[in-house]
């Protein structure tokens, strides 16, 4: 990780140049002072402890980091894919371990995370309601992921749920090609990578998807999301 002063531009682009316009200019000069911007590698794991488990205001510039729920046996599933356009809210402290499971932020991409130091945080959710409602926001849309993911895990079998993964890549890249790994899916879906693969050839049998090497193009998309699609490979 590497740790710079960010610049208050940074800050107008994640909060609105609206947010920044009501603090005083004593605590505008703070932030110019004491924002810190920190650049990540490929995979590199992040201390949850720097974003959620305090009330600190941060947020993604670029790249993303995926939020992981580990057992003790090792498996793995991706709770949480935060963008920059779904990232800021905070968690309690309590939420990251117990003797059952670990939760883990990897970075996905070169990765760049910009904070403000929780004291100045506080002053600003205190003295600032534009501010409180950006965090709101912010966390009313993981949260809203998150449900989503409980939903799939409850109603959708897992062949739906792989094509489901599929056009969500599809649609956030907008390309019918996805460079994604049998072993990246299995993560992300909480399962073995045989089972993807098995699954990945029936689909390719049914002409849904052609898997190509280090990439799987999804055959029909059209840039219009996978909700009409969903039941040309139900089970």
């Amino acid at each position: 990780m590497e740790k710079t002063r960010a610049t208050l531009d940074k800050c107008q682009k994640i909060l609105g140049r609206g947010c920044l316009e009501n603090l005083k200019i004593q605590m505008k000069t703070e932030i110019r002072e004491k924002a810190v911007l920190c650049k990540f590698e490929d995979a590199e794991s992040v201390d949850s402890n720097m974003v959620f488990s305090v009330k600190r205001i941060w947020m993604l510039l670029k790249g993303e980091m995926h939020l992981i729920m580990r057992d003790e046996e090792g498996r793995t599933i991706v709770l949480l894919k935060i963008l920059p356009e779904n990232s800021g809210f905070t968690l309690p402290a309590r939420c990251f371990g117990s003797g059952e499971y670990s939760i883990e932020l990897v970075c996905v991409g070169e990765t760049e995370l910009y904070y403000i130091p929780e004291s100045l945080s506080i002053q600003m959710y205190s003295e600032c309601a534009d501010v409180r409602k950006w965090q709101e926001q912010c966390y009313v849309r993981s949260f809203t992921k998150l449900l989503e993911l409980v939903n799939d895990l409850s109603f959708l079998t897992l062949k739906e749920r792989l094509s489901k993964k599929l056009y969500e890549y599809c649609d956030l890249y907008r390309t019918d090609t996805v460079l994604v790994t049998h072993e990246n899916l299995a993560d992300e879906l909480a399962t073995s990578r045989e089972v993807i693969s098995r699954l990945l050839k029936k689909m390719e049998a049914e002409q849904t998807i052609k898997i190509k090497r280090k990439s799987i193009q999804v055959l029909g998309w059209k840039a219009s999301g996978y909700e009409e699609k969903l039941s040309r490979v139900a089970v």
